[in-house]
Order: structure tokens, then C-alpha cells, then sequence
């Protein structure tokens, strides 16, 4: 026991009389922790102030292409420039290379329809499974024409991902409002 006292009084001694090492020891670490998060604040402060350029164009005239549309706009990653419904794919990307937009969503035409098609079908199914009698009519949604992205070349993978992931939880937030109103008009009629 006096071996291990004496062994921690001489090296609190040496630390003492080493200025140098107590620096090192106590002071540098602070100070890095100190520099690394100011680096990581300032690269924070830019990717959260930087909204991504999105052109949006909407051909589908529907309720459930509106809600798609608010619903982009509320994830607050975008700023959203609209273009008209009749444009073409090749005039969009176009335009998403003259406005420097990295990122362009095309809305298909029948988009509310095959929505509400396929919420009317989860709802029926639903009805089913809890004993309800189902809808006389079932109706067969199609294959619909998929929500269409493009990106700019520049656009890093890790970044295309989260701009995938924002907007697949707004086609989620659609397409759910659209099956709890089906079942709402189902368990009403």
C-alpha cells in the first residue's frame, strides 16, 4: 500500500513541476473540443440555412396533386419554383439546368385518380378484414404513372437519398389521407 501512495505522490510531484505537460494534458483538449464544434456549427448552419432548388411541376389537377404539392412545401428541405402542367420532360430539364434547380418532381395527370383508386381498395380491404360487409364493386386501380425525379448532375448520392426519403414520407402523408377518408366515407355510407 505505501508502494502505490508513494508512486501517485512522485508523479503528482513530476506533473506539477512540467507546466508543459499540464498544458497538454488539461488545456488542449478543451481547445480542440472548442474548434470542432465550431466547424461542425458553421457546416450545420450551412446545409440547414441552404433550402435545395426545386422545380415542381404539377399535371395532375386533382385534390390528392394538391396535397402532394403542400405537402413539399411544408417539408421545408425545398424552395419550390413551379412550372406549368403541359410542360414536357425534356423542356423541364431544361429549365432545371437554366434555373440551376438540382432537383425536379413531375406530378403525373391521373395521380389523384389511381390514389384514390388504391386508398378506395386498401379502405375496402380493411372493411373485410373486420367483418364489414365489403363494397359491391371492386375497383382495379391500374398501374399509375409514377411521381417522376430528376437531378442534377452535381447532386451527390448521400444527398439525392435524403431528398428521396423527404419525398417518399410526403407521398406516404398523401396517400394516408387519402385511406383514412376512404374509410371515413366507407364506415358513413
Amino acid at each position: 500500500m505505501y508502494t502505490l501512495w508513494a508512486t501517485i505522490l512522485k508523479d503528482a510531484r513530476i506533473l506539477t513541476r512540467d507546466k508543459v505537460g499540464l498544458t497538454l494534458m488539461f488545456i488542449m483538449p478543451v481547445l480542440l473540443v472548442v474548434v470542432i464544434t465550431a466547424i461542425q456549427n458553421s457546416t450545420f448552419e450551412l446545409v440547414n440555412d441552404n433550402k435545395v432548388p426545386l422545380l415542381l411541376c404539377n399535371k395532375d389537377s386533382g385534390e390528392a396533386g394538391f396535397q402532394l404539392v403542400q405537402a413539399i412545401e411544408k417539408i421545408g428541405m425545398f424552395r419550390v419554383m413551379r412550372v406549368t402542367g403541359d410542360a414536357s420532360d425534356t423542356q423541364i430539364t431544361v429549365r432545371m439546368h437554366a434555373k440551376d434547380a438540382l432537383v425536379a418532381i413531375v406530378i403525373p395527370r391521373a395521380y389523384s385518380a389511381v390514389t384514390l383508386l388504391k386508398a378506395k381498395n386498401i379502405a375496402a380491404r380493411a372493411m373485410n378484414e373486420f367483418g364489414l360487409p365489403p363494397d359491391s364493386q371492386r375497383i382495379e386501380a391500374g398501374k399509375p404513372d409514377p411521381v417522376t425525379l430528376f437531378y442534377h448532375p452535381v447532386l451527390q448520392q448521400s444527398y439525392r437519398s435524403s431528398v428521396q426519403g423527404a419525398l417518399r414520407s410526403a407521398l406516404q402523408l398523401v396517400e394516408s389521407r387519402q385511406i383514412v377518408r376512404s374509410l371515413y366515407f366507407s364506415i358513413n355510407e
